[in-house]
């Protein structure tokens, strides 16, 4: 895997969860990254026999990669993290670079699509339709589990958190994520219930505000970013994310497997989830609904358990393990189609699972 470093002080090569990761440093002007992609596509291709190319996010980075796939004669799977006016695509176009950019994007041989706002950007861009692929994001459903109420005691002295009813936000702090609409929800929701809490887990570019209403809201908690999000999960009563703009939110996927009842927005997944109000509150991303979306769900712990059990039950479609599969299959149709078309070649067996591999081919990310 490689991938862009994020802080100075990340190692450059690393190996998380068994899969082998080299940060590349990107220099300041934009303009630069695609070809510092190129250039370690092509320096990854030189080292291992790599049979396909899986690129996160519409970036310029990715442009760099879909450079390189091109350059070495192997497929490309792009995958775009989010659609309309907030997406990478819509980001791109608006960019100095896209009159360069947009011949790139159609050069990608395939698309993985989590929804038809992506969808639909891609085609926009000239994608032919043909060329995308949907696709879920999955949830490790071991990790993020359910807790009785000893465990979510435990759980919450461990990480100091009060004992009263709690709400936990997960995510980038940043507008299209309601964050401005969450810190007045809780306002009211206070007014309402003296012993409501929330805490909020993330960091971005309203960090500042959520430090300084934290500080002045009682009940307002400004964890920052953690690495222990699913026991901070286990440890709610109830996950909210708020969002106007989202692609296939990991966050509301990980709180559902957890067993807690969501309020959300119907943004943060795509309609073929199926969520609804059965697994919580479905709201507008106003302050007032998700005030009250959280207030009945803090009311009744009956409606929380009957809630958080079937939001399981929903997440449990979304297994790891499943998506895992879907995505070694897509790899495998895309090596297969790309060795006929360059000449009936016959393709390798494409790696089980892991990014381990195993006598296949191998999948660079």
């Amino acid at each position: 895997m490689r991938t862009t470093r994020s802080a100075r002080d990340q190692p450059r090569r690393d190996r998380v969860l068994g899969i082998d990761v080299t940060r590349m440093r990107t220099l300041p002007p934009p303009l630069l990254k695609p070809s510092q992609a190129a250039g370690g596509v092509l320096a990854c291709i030189a080292n291992r026999s790599v049979d396909l190319v899986h690129a996160h996010a519409l970036s310029s980075t990715t442009l760099g990669a879909i450079v390189g796939a091109s350059v070495a004669g192997i497929p490309i799977l792009v995958k775009q993290s989010l659609g309309g006016s907030f997406g990478d695509a819509a980001v791109l176009a608006a960019s100095p670079a896209a009159p360069l950019a947009r011949p790139i994007v159609r050069c990608a041989g395939a698309y993985a699509v989590l929804d038809d706002s992506i969808a639909d950007d891609l085609a926009r861009m000239g994608v032919a339709r043909s060329r995308m692929h949907t696709v879920d994001n999955g949830v490790d459903v071991v990790l993020h589990r359910p807790a009785d109420d000893a465990e979510r005691a435990a759980l919450r002295r461990a990480s100091a958190l009060p004992m009263g009813p709690l709400a936990v936000f997960v995510g980038q702090l940043e507008k299209r994520k309601g964050v401005p609409e969450l810190l007045d929800a809780f306002e009211r929701l206070r007014a309402m219930r003296s012993d409501a809490h929330l805490a909020i887990v993330g960091s971005g570019s309203l960090t500042p505000d959520v430090v300084h209403a934290a500080a002045r809201v009682p009940g307002l908690i400004a964890l920052g970013p953690r690495s222990d999000v699913a026991d901070l999960l286990r440890a709610a009563d109830v996950f909210v994310l708020p969002s106007r703009f989202e692609g296939f939110s990991n966050a509301v996927l990980e709180a559902m497997a957890c067993g807690l009842p969501v309020v959300v927005t119907r943004a943060v997944v795509p309609a073929r989830v199926g969520l609804d109000e059965a697994v919580g509150a479905v709201v507008e991303p106003t302050p007032t609904a998700i005030a009250a979306g959280i207030h009945a769900l803090f009311a009744s712990k009956d409606a929380r358990r009957a809630c958080g059990k079937r939001a399981r039950t929903l997440a449990l479609r979304f297994r790891i393990e499943r998506v895992a599969q879907d995505h070694v299959d897509l790899y495998r149709r895309l090596i297969a189609a790309h060795a006929a078309d360059a000449g009936g070649a016959r393709p390798r067996a494409p790696p089980h699972g892991g990014g381990e591999r195993r006598g296949g081919s191998e999948v660079a990310v």
